[in-house]
Parts: C-alpha cells; sequence; structure tokens
C-alpha cells in the first residue's frame, strides 16, 4: 500500500448473503494503491461472510460492529472513526463501481482540490441517474442552489475526512432511513468546494440482493422522520435564506410529496402519520415563511390543507385524491405567476434536469 492514503471506503453489510465481495472487487478494478476498504460487519460475524475472510490485506480489512441498532448509520460512521485517509466514501454491501470510477473521482477531486466530489449515479440495468441537475457546463465550484444538489438526498462519492471528525456531524444515529440526509444537506450547504462526477463511470446501485433494507415499508412518520430531525438543526436553521429555501423545498418535493399518493385512503393515516406530516410542514413555514409559494397550484392547496389545525384523516385522504387528480396545468405551474422562474418552481426544474440530460 502507498505510504500515502488517499481514499477510505466503508462498506457497511448486516446480512451474509449480500454480494460484498462484488463491492470489495469493484474498487480495486483499477489497481489503486493508495486506498483501502473496511467492511463493516453489523450484528453479524466476518467468518459468517463467505468469502470475505480470504480477501483480508494490506488494503482490505473487515471488523465486527454492535449495536443492537437497526440502521445503517452506526457501522458507517464506525467504519468513518477507523478512517485515516484524506477522503472518506460509504458504499452499500449491494452497490459496485464501474470499471475505472475511482481512479478517475481521484483524479477531479484532486485537480479541483473538492471537499466533497459526488459521483456519478446509475441503477443496475438502467440508465444514469441525472441527479443533482447541475448546470451542464459546471462541473466545480458548484453553487448548492444554482446547481440543485439538494434534490441530491446521498452523499455517495468522496468526502474529506477532516470535515467529518466531530462525531456529531456524521450519518444521523438510530434512523432505519434517511440517516445520510442531514450529513449530506451540510455538507451541499457549507463545504468551501464541490464537484461533480457525472461524465466518468458511476456508482451502480444495485438492485439484486435479498432482502435490501431500503426496499423496507416504513410508515409516512418514519418517512418524514429524518426531515423533521434537519429542520430542527441549529445549523440548518442558521443557513441563507435561499439556500435554506432550497432545501426545504427539496425536502417537502423528496421526502413528503413522493410519499403521499400512496395515501388516498382514510385508513393510511393515522394520527401518528397526521401528526408527523402536520408538523413537518408548520416547521417549513417557520423556516421559509414562502417556502410552498414556488410549487405548483396542486401541492400548494394540499399541502395548505394538511397544516390545518382540524386536518383529519377524510381530510388528509380527500386531498391527497385531489392533488393526484388535478389537471395539468396546477399540477406545474405555481398559483402566483411571479413563481414561474423561481430556481425550484416546477418549470425551471424540469428544464434543469433537461439541460442536465444534454450535458450528461
Amino acid at each position: 500500500m502507498s505510504a500515502h492514503l488517499l481514499i477510505d471506503i466503508v462498506i457497511a453489510v448486516h446480512d451474509p448473503r449480500r454480494p460484498v465481495l462484488r463491492a470489495v472487487d469493484s474498487i480495486f478494478a483499477a489497481s489503486r494503491d493508495d486506498t483501502r476498504v473496511t467492511v463493516v460487519c453489523h450484528g453479524i460475524d466476518v467468518d459468517s461472510v463467505p468469502g470475505l475472510a480470504s480477501r483480508i490485506n494490506e488494503r482490505v480489512r473487515a471488523v465486527r460492529f454492535d449495536d443492537g441498532v437497526r440502521s445503517p448509520a452506526g457501522p458507517f460512521n464506525h467504519g468513518i472513526e477507523l478512517a485515516t485517509a484524506e477522503y472518506v466514501a460509504i458504499m452499500g454491501s449491494d452497490d459496485w463501481l464501474d470499471t475505472g470510477a475511482l481512479d478517475a473521482w481521484a483524479q477531479l477531486a484532486l485537480k479541483n482540490d473538492a471537499d466533497v466530489l459526488l459521483a456519478g449515479l446509475s441503477h443496475q440495468g438502467g440508465g444514469a441517474i441525472r441527479n443533482p441537475p447541475v448546470r451542464p457546463w459546471r462541473r466545480a465550484a458548484l453553487d448548492p442552489v444554482r446547481d440543485r444538489l439538494f434534490h441530491r438526498s446521498a452523499p455517495l462519492g468522496l468526502i474529506r475526512r477532516t470535515l467529518l471528525l466531530d462525531p456529531s456531524q456524521r450519518l444521523t444515529a438510530g434512523l432505519p432511513t434517511g440517516e445520510d440526509l442531514a450529513l449530506s444537506t451540510r455538507l451541499f450547504a457549507t463545504a468551501n468546494n464541490l464537484c461533480v462526477a457525472l461524465d466518468a463511470p458511476r456508482y451502480v446501485i444495485g438492485a439484486d440482493a435479498d432482502g435490501r433494507v431500503t426496499s423496507a415499508a416504513y410508515s409516512l412518520a418514519e418517512l418524514v422522520l429524518p426531515v423533521e430531525m434537519l429542520f430542527a438543526e441549529g445549523w440548518f436553521q442558521t443557513l441563507p435564506e435561499r439556500v435554506r429555501c432550497a432545501a426545504v423545498l427539496a425536502r417537502i418535493r423528496g421526502s413528503v410529496l413522493s410519499h403521499l399518493s400512496a395515501y388516498s385512503d382514510a385508513d393510511c393515516w393515522s394520527a401518528e402519520n397526521l401528526a408527523a406530516v402536520r408538523r413537518i410542514l408548520t416547521r417549513a413555514i417557520e423556516l421559509v415563511p414562502t417556502a410552498f409559494r414556488p410549487l405548483p397550484l396542486a401541492d400548494t392547496r394540499m399541502l395548505n390543507a394538511l397544516v390545518e389545525n382540524d386536518v383529519t384523516a377524510d381530510s388528509a385522504a380527500a386531498a391527497v385524491r385531489s392533488w393526484t387528480g388535478a389537471g395539468f396545468r396546477e399540477r406545474l405551474f405555481p398559483a402566483r405567476i411571479t413563481y414561474v422562474l423561481h430556481p425550484e418552481s416546477t418549470p425551471v426544474r424540469y428544464l434543469g434536469y433537461a439541460l442536465a440530460k444534454l450535458g450528461a
């Protein structure tokens, strides 16, 4: 191994059936000698993962970690704690890297002296995921608002390790899902230099493993809890208004609106779900009083109904049905024409994705 360790990659695995060796082998396809992999076995023995012990050498280590918590945050944070390299990356045990990805990321990060390098993503068997939809002429010195970085919720890529020295600024402990939301938002909002490797070989999100945690069913209250915790963070509340507004809208879209089409029946709206959604929407308005205005009329109308004091399971379900049945114009344009060109309006957002597609 090189005397100078550039990259520490942490892979968390909680089930011996997961294809973790595929992930490990993909990292070393480029034969970098300045990279180390740490496989953190979460609640399982290293020897229980077939073939893992035989891979252990100066560039691959495997450790057991037990915290009794059903969350990937614990093992990832433990691996980050063990890291000593200039950059740290986290990786799911189901995922892998395209050939040459790590070389390309390292070159870009070093060339731009990046604090954070966002990897290009793709689905297994599918096309590229154009997220975030950065301006097609920008690949470095990204702006969190203009380059719509908050539309990405996972900090996959390279992170300068010194940004993770404070344990309170890592993955959110205890969350079964959304544990990376606060970390990615903080990095995108506050890191000094961010670049993106959308043109390089990609990080591939695997879908062929048994029992993938991210496919598990969660209640709406569980799905929005990471956002509620994010909105309560002191550093988030003091972000510049334009940055805070972009982050709030991205989270309302990505963590609330993206799930609500499944809640058109009153039986879905438990007291817990109603209270959680109302809390998060109320908090969004407190953080950004004009938060809902750039959204399409149909979205705004539904969100306003869900935030009312007297909202019930029946009225919430009715609001969702009205939203899903809205016409094209109501689902595209905001109520006030002055918000059509807002950076987070739906027409501008669609334009951003179209430009990102052309520039990919």
